[in-house]
């Protein structure tokens, strides 16, 4: 029975996201193979997050095949929800076991 106690807790604590949300201004963003937004914080932190599907249609084409932030975009409040967890495979060079910040959800004021 202590086993399975050991066990449960220890995948909780492995799987656990820090989960956290800032509001700011959308200052850059884009990629090659992994597209991801950076969001300046009211006390000059950048927070940089990867959008995996979650930023809606906000990037063009850029020079080298990359993608890159749109205008119109750029500059806007955000409020970003963000949180840190296992890659898992979904961005292009970081190992599976490497924490990264991923965006959960993100919205554009006017």
């Amino acid at each position: 029975m202590k086993s399975t106690c050991l066990f449960v807790a220890a995948w909780a604590a492995s799987s656990w996201a820090a989960a956290a949300s800032v509001s700011g201004t959308l200052v850059d963003g884009g990629g090659m193979d992994d597209l991801q937004v950076v969001v300046k914080a009211a006390d000059g932190r950048r927070v940089h997050a990867y959008c995996t599907d979650r930023c809606g249609d906000w990037f063009i084409d850029g020079p080298d095949e990359s993608r890159q932030l749109k205008r119109t975009v750029k500059g806007k409040p955000v409020v970003l929800h963000y949180a840190t967890e296992p890659n898992r495979g979904r961005i292009a060079g970081p190992g599976p076991d490497d924490r990264l910040d991923f965006v959960k959800r993100i919205e554009l004021g006017r």
